[in-house]
């Protein structure tokens, strides 16, 4: 597993095997022998097997993460892999007219790098922020880039903390003693749960487009109804976590939502509004039409009776 093989290799706490942790040829070899003589083909996985299905310890590459301060080789004492594969769609109409149509697809990682120990690293203080670093993964099942982009996540981090790691010790020599003494960090016994990755996102978005116009069309037979927004959103995310600790989880979300919203004015000009927001696992389980017309009437007939004309 992608993910397991950079959090596994959690350098040793000495300098000596924290200078052996050096860029090993086979660092960006896409697959879990790591054999030179192995084929383009067989170093191509799919995303889940790339971050969630190698085993094989042996496999983890040997990251220099003391590259950028080999005067200060101070390996990380604890490293973890967030990822987020999150593909959405979202289609919004207003009065009859449809204002957004649009898919969006993308991976996030969240590296998170401590130096020093769990009493105090790199994120004591007003440090906190020090330990995660943030960017975009590749969308393409490619593992090369993958490996490419969480190695610059990683030694990107790696700088960040380091920095801050130093700057904490400087502070904790010429401050006077804490009253709050507590670790900045807890370490606890490793997790492990591999659930099937979220199914890939099938919204038959011609079909909701023509629903949310039809739904948004409603209010237009109420003048006193001034704004309206009718909006389906659906989302199938997983979310990868592994970390030197040994923990290891992979865990799918799926959501759909109609959100209906409509606004008037009172007498006094306060704007008055109802809002309704119906939630499923999947669009498919959202599709009650004539539900939704019924209601969406309901609430302008009501908006109607506190209205002032407009």
């Amino acid at each position: 597993m992608l993910l397991l093989e950079f959090a596994r290799l959690m350098p040793q706490k000495t300098l000596a095997v924290s200078r052996r942790l050096a860029l090993g040829p086979f660092f960006l070899r896409g697959d879990c022998s790591l054999n030179p003589g192995d084929s383009r083909a067989g170093r191509r996985a799919n995303f889940h097997a790339n971050l969630a299905g190698c085993n094989d310890h042996r496999a983890a590459p040997r990251v220099h993460l003391a590259r950028q301060a080999r005067g200060q080789q101070v390996p990380p004492y604890f490293l973890s892999y967030s990822v987020s594969d999150a593909s959405a769609v979202s289609i919004r109409a207003q009065f009859g007219a449809l204002v957004d149509s649009s898919a969006n697809h993308v991976r996030i990682a969240d590296v998170q790098v401590r130096l020093g120990g769990p009493g105090l690293d790199n994120t004591h203080g007003e440090h906190r922020g020090s330990a995660v670093n943030s960017l975009q993964l590749p969308l393409n099942d490619d593992r090369e880039a993958l490996a490419r982009s969480l190695w610059l996540a990683t030694n990107t981090g790696y700088g960040t903390a380091l920095d801050n790691y130093l700057r904490v010790k400087t502070e904790a020599q010429v401050r006077a003693k804490e009253e709050d003494t507590s670790p900045d960090f807890s370490q606890e016994a490793p997790q492990s749960y591999i659930g099937k990755p979220a199914p890939a996102l099938t919204v038959d978005r011609a079909a909701w487009e023509r629903r949310m116009r039809e739904l948004s069309k409603i209010f237009r037979e109420f003048p006193d109804v001034y704004q309206n927004i009718v909006m389906m959103t659906a989302q199938n995310e997983t979310d990868y976590f592994a970390s030197s600790e040994g923990s290891r989880v992979v865990t799918p979300h799926m959501q759909a939502r109609i959100v209906v919203i409509a606004v008037t004015k009172a007498d006094d000009g306060m704007d008055l509004f109802r809002e309704q927001t119906f939630e499923a696992e999947t669009a498919e389980a959202c599709q009650r039409s004539q539900f939704w017309k019924q209601r969406c009437a309901n609430w302008a007939r009501v908006l109607k009776r506190y209205a002032r004309p407009l």
